[in-house]
């Protein structure tokens, strides 16, 4: 039987084009004619992927190696670049009718590729080119009964696929040899006007046939477009439909399945999903300095070798503190373990949970890690690998147990071939006598291994028994049949063709010795053509969509503007909202009739309904009573609603990490016996402890720090805490300090019930006064204005606390790590500290009545069902207002407020 066979370059992907009803038809590009050819012809197709080409390819150069070989710097540096770059130079010239045999020898590149081939062409798996070579072979000796039509010029094609068309004696057909539109429309006139030589541009009529729609962004306009297409697909006009989704298309899938209509499986594949980043993940952490960001993502992962249990008290751990090890790291893992071994119910499992738990920590987390210059052990990095894929073996058959679970099933079965050819790989590199590999080149690899991802299993393409289908295509090459109705959804950036690497010279040395190396020209023209194919498709209509937040925009659009007027343009978002616009375009959707909701505007007090209250906490804080105090609302929200963030984890990268890392600082240096006789401690011993400790912290609970790029800011931290510390060691002897006590938690009672604080740090001087100061990384500013007005409640309420307990009230202040300050409440405690009395010459007692008294009125408020909403956008109203004996409330209280969305909005101007 005789076979009809259409080729096209750029016809391998997915062609817009209904499916062949008859035998014996095949349409496509050269790499499904080609496999064709191989099964026919009795030639196995080879099944090696880019990856193990490239490895193989890889020894081949080294072999070859020595200092005089154009590429033997590179290959010291980045040798699975260099194997990538060279092997794609040597499939290029393989398409370009290479041989394989002598290379001109002037240029050095192809002396040296030349050398490397007389290894590699037995030792690399076919490219595409040398199979073509093998099927003329072939040919010589079997006849095919073939017909061949090709819809781009011979020419068009690498030179060895021009010898093997002109072999099968091809016919000739281009694309749209006929304008199928209707000469007297816009679509007509623009098609005419393609195929005219000359340059005036022709007048459009806006006869709705030619429209170009601006969309904000994607993933607006993929919701029209489903609603369209629904539309047109209900409306059962029996117009054929074709859609070109140029560029990223998942939103289209979305669209469409929301609307009721069945998904094409327009969206790309990702390389990105859970399973397949669990590798990437846990090799990311065998590198030094480790990295928090993927440490995080790690233990934060949807799935993972450790069990949830455990990773995710460590993820939260990690987000405040970026690091692995310490006393806090310590306590969280035998925090677990206990808990682990609460659930045994034999006594004798104890030993082998706690063991099984160190011992999966261990592996995971605890592993020696190594410098991307040394780079890891070989046998490390695929014990690794293979420690995941017995996971994923475990978790694949867990997930078999449930009906529901086949896409996920078949996407770890995806993973695991990916973790097999990463393991293949890596045995490849073994085998080359690699022991060691670098962070980059481990990384690269996993990316070629990986490629462009495989096919989601969750996601095909649909058909309904009661709806028309329709064409789609990816790429405007492949589309190749006509249409009524034609989208070209994503007219933006288009791909651009790929440099071929060869010069001037170089390409004359080639041509002389019978290599046809691809006219750039010839190349670039031929994309430029395939990009007018989905113009020439639309018989009725053709809708241009384009998106705002697009990099560029299509060099077609602008030749499409070059050769018309006045084509029609509608902005998207002005015909969603408007009904009357809508009705008049050609692509209308119905809009339907939706009841304006106008948001929240902000008001000054929330009313709660008639019995309605809020009852007392059984214990305040210094945090929750200041909101209670100064930002009612903000408490009511906070406290009794129990709203709060949500559980996305973020690593803490800024004053807060600092701060926090300071306190530990001064927290272990007061800890230490040797440091309790503090008149002794010589300043040059404080500051190299100092440097000492801070290293060892940034290494266990700020690696953020330890990042590239990040030196300069990770001295001056340093600098800075080791001067604070040595600043408030030098207040502490001028003070007479004997006795300083840190992190102090305190239990007291108010007004309101009982109230609870931790002191930052107490000291006590020889003749037994107390001072309490707290700890602050920044804002000496904000500090030094808080205690001139008088409206420090957290020293007030400290100093409280540290009274009922004591019985002495004692001395308060800030000390500013950063600048280094010592800010003292109207004090003398400390000699060389700044002293700063209230400009009302009211002390901490008077604050502390202040307080209590603000607290009771604010109550009363509370239990009138009143609570004031005090942000920007409203007005102080008479009934908050508070008597002369309550703190001065500011007229808005929002810093760092989390509820901002919830207080409403203010009014546009």
């Amino acid at each position: 039987m005789s076979v009809s066979i259409k080729i096209g370059l750029g016809l391998d992907g997915k062609l817009m084009m209904p499916h062949p009803a008859q035998a014996g038809l095949i349409v496509g590009g050269p790499s499904k004619v080609l496999a064709w050819l191989e099964a026919q012809l009795g030639l196995a197709v080879p099944d090696t992927g880019f990856t193990k080409r490239m490895l193989q390819y890889l020894a081949c150069l080294k072999e070859v190696d020595s200092t005089s070989r154009f590429y033997h710097e590179s290959l010291l540096v980045d040798p699975l670049g260099v194997a990538r770059q060279i092997l794609q130079w040597r499939d290029h010239l393989y398409l370009a009718a290479w041989d394989g045999g002598q290379l001109p020898h002037v240029s050095p590149r192809l002396t040296d590729i030349e050398a490397v081939e007389k290894l590699a062409r037995d030792r690399v798996a076919f490219n595409e080119g040398q199979r073509v070579f093998r099927v003329i072979e072939a040919l010589e000796v079997i006849s095919l009964d073939i017909e061949l039509e090709v819809c781009d010029p011979v020419t068009s094609f690498p030179a060895v696929w021009q010898r093997l068309l002109n072999y099968l004696e091809p016919h000739y057909q281009p694309f749209y040899a006929e304008i199928p539109a209707k000469s007297d429309s816009d679509l007509g006139r623009l098609q005419t006007a393609l195929r005219s030589e000359t340059s005036d541009a022709v007048q459009l009529e806006g006869d709705g046939s030619l429209i170009l729609i601006r969309a904000p962004s994607r993933a607006c306009s993929a919701e029209w477009l489903a609603h369209a297409i629904a539309e047109k697909l209900t409306a059962q006009s029996g117009q054929s439909i074709g859609l070109l989704c140029d560029g990223p298309a998942d939103a289209v899938d979305l669209a469409l399945k929301q609307v009721g209509v069945p998904q094409l499986a327009v969206g790309q594949a990702s390389a990105l999903r859970p399973v397949f980043q669990v590798l990437s993940l846990a090799l990311e952490l065998l590198w030094e300095p480790l990295n928090p960001q993927y440490l995080l993502a790690f233990l934060a992962h949807p799935v993972g070798p450790l069990p949830v249990r455990l990773r995710r008290p460590l993820a939260e751990l990690v987000a405040n503190e970026p690091g692995i090890g310490g006393e806090v790291w310590d306590a969280c893992i035998e925090k677990m373990i206990e808990s682990e071994i609460a659930k045994c119910d034999i006594s004798e499992k104890v030993a082998g949970v706690e063991g099984k738990i160190r011992d999966q920590l261990a592996f995971w987390l605890m592993n020696e890690r190594y410098s991307n210059s040394e780079g890891a052990p070989l046998e490390i990095v695929k014990e690794r690998v293979r420690a995941i894929s017995t996971w994923m073996g475990g978790y694949r058959q867990v997930l078999s147990q449930k009906s529901e679970s086949e896409a996920e099933i078949e996407l770890i079965g995806q993973a695991q071939s990916h973790l097999w050819e990463c393991l293949e790989a890596l045995d490849q590199l073994e085998q080359q006598n690699l022991s060691h590999i670098g962070a980059n080149d481990l990384r690269r690899l996993i990316n070629e291994v990986r490629g462009d991802g495989f096919t989601r299993p969750d996601v095909w393409p649909e058909l309904s028994a009661n709806l028309p289908t329709i064409d789609y295509a990816k790429d405007p090459a492949c589309c190749i049949s006509n249409q009524d109705l034609l989208v070209w959804w994503g007219m933006d950036a288009p791909h651009q063709p790929q440099h071929t690497g060869w010069n001037r010279s170089e390409r004359a040395e080639l041509c002389a010795s019978g290599v046809e190396i691809d006219d750039v020209g010839e190349t670039i023209s031929w994309h430029a053509n395939s990009w007018l194919r989905p113009l020439f498709a639309a018989r009725s209509l053709l809708c241009l969509v384009i998106h705002d937040d697009a990099e560029s925009k299509h060099p077609v659009l602008d030749l499409i503007k070059s050769r018309v007027r006045c084509i029609p343009e509608y902005d998207l978002q002005t015909l969603i909202q408007s009904t009357d616009e809508m009705e008049n375009f050609p692509l209308a959707v119905t809009l339907r009739d939706q009841t304006a909701l106008c948001l929240p505007s902000r008001t000054r007090i929330w009313q709660l309904p008639e019995g309605q209250l809020i009852p007392r906490r059984e214990r305040e804080s210094f945090s929750s009573l200041e909101s209670f105090l100064l930002g009612p609302y903000q408490w009511v929200l906070r406290y009794p609603a129990r709203l709060k963030t949500g559980a996305l984890l973020e690593i803490s990268d800024d004053n807060r990490l600092k701060g926090n890392l300071a306190h530990a600082l001064f927290e272990a240096f007061f800890s230490r016996p040797e440091h309790a006789a503090l008149h002794s401690l010589l300043l040059s011993d404080v500051r190299e402890w100092s440097r000492s400790a801070l290293n060892d912290l940034i290494a266990t609970r700020g690696t953020v720090l330890l990042l590239p790029g990040r030196m300069a800011e990770r001295e001056r931290f340093i600098e800075d805490s080791t001067e604070a510390l040595v600043a408030l060691v030098q207040h502490l002897q001028a003070g007479d300090v004997v006795s300083v006590q840190l992190e102090s938690e305190q239990d007291g009672t108010f007004t309101g019930g009982k109230l609870a604080g931790v002191l930052d740090m107490i000291t006590t001087r020889r003749d037994g006064r107390e001072a309490v100061i707290d700890l602050k990384w920044a804002g000496a500013k904000y500090r030094r204005e808080s205690l001139r007005e008088g409206t420090c409640l957290q020293l007030a309420i400290y100093a409280q606390l540290r009274l009922q307990d004591s019985g002495r009230m004692p001395d308060v202040g800030y000390f500013v790590i950063s600048s280094r300050e010592l800010l003292m409440f109207d004090s003398d405690y400390f000699p060389q500290a700044e002293s700063i009395r209230p400009e009302n010459n009211e002390g901490l007692l008077q604050i502390w009545q202040r307080l209590e008294t603000t607290w009771k009125q604010r109550r009363q408020q509370l239990d009138r069902g009143m609570i004031e909403v005090n942000v920007s956008g409203t007005e102080p109203l008479g009934a908050f207002q508070l008597d002369e004996n309550a703190l001065t409330v500011p007229d808005t209280f929002e810093s760092f407020n989390e509820f901002v969305a919830l207080v409403g909005w203010e009014a546009e101007a």
